[in-house]
């Protein structure tokens, strides 16, 4: 059994331009889904656990790129350096990806979110340096995905593994990132990613950059 944590950075909506908005006013022109692949269910969170106790934080507490100290991004990240796990990361532009107008044309953000989050995982199953990965239980936050979306996801992934004639097992299970605290994970690298093209600094990326294969939508 393999192990992938999902979470995703920016939102899935087209209303580019306009003022970006808890309520659904805008859009970011970045939407980055990030999907951390390791052979172990718990070393991630063991690391996390740690970190948090090390530095006096409630366990219940999340790791959010958004949210942390400033000061704890940079540690965060040189503490998971080390750390055996592959992040598979997808960066879609907005303005200038080729696949926006397809996108937009699906006019559900969810529907989004699943087309563009097959391919990662078809990516991350078809790895460059060892054997296909197929028997994996694939986490989700629930909190973002119910199970409307879960459905969608798992249409989207098998017509994407069997494109590639892959035979395979896939456990797909929305879960509280409180709970399965490796999706924290996915969530600190989603935004750091999206930061760094946001504001082309990419001091953090680079301390992590050699665990992400980056790809550009």
């Amino acid at each position: 059994m393999h192990y992938f944590f999902f979470d995703a950075a920016g939102d899935n909506g087209f209303q580019i331009g306009k003022a970006s908005s808890s309520r659904g006013g805008g859009s970011k022109p970045f939407y980055v889904l990030a999907v951390i692949s390791t052979p172990s269910q718990f070393d991630i969170e063991d690391r996390i656990r740690k970190l948090k106790t090390l530095w006096g934080i409630n366990e219940n507490q999340e790791f959010k790129f958004h949210t942390i100290d400033q000061k704890k991004k940079a540690p965060f990240f040189q503490n998971f350096a080390d750390q055996n796990f592959t992040g598979y990361v997808a960066v879609w532009d907005k303005m200038t990806s080729s696949q926006t107008p397809t996108l937009e044309k699906l006019k559900d953000g969810n529907k989004v979110t699943s087309k563009l989050l097959a391919p990662i995982i078809a990516q991350a199953v078809t790895p460059t340096n060892g054997p296909i990965i197929d028997d994996f239980y694939l986490y989700i936050d629930e909190r973002k995905n119910n199970n409307v979306v879960k459905n969608m996801i798992r249409k989207e992934i098998s017509d994407e593994l069997k494109k590639l004639k892959i035979l395979y097992q896939m456990k797909l299970s929305p879960r509280d990132s409180k709970v399965i605290q490796s999706i924290q994970l996915a969530d600190m690298v989603a935004g750091m990613v999206m930061d760094s093209f946001e504001t082309a600094n990419d001091n953090l990326l680079r301390i992590i950059r050699h665990k992400l294969i980056i790809t550009k939508i």
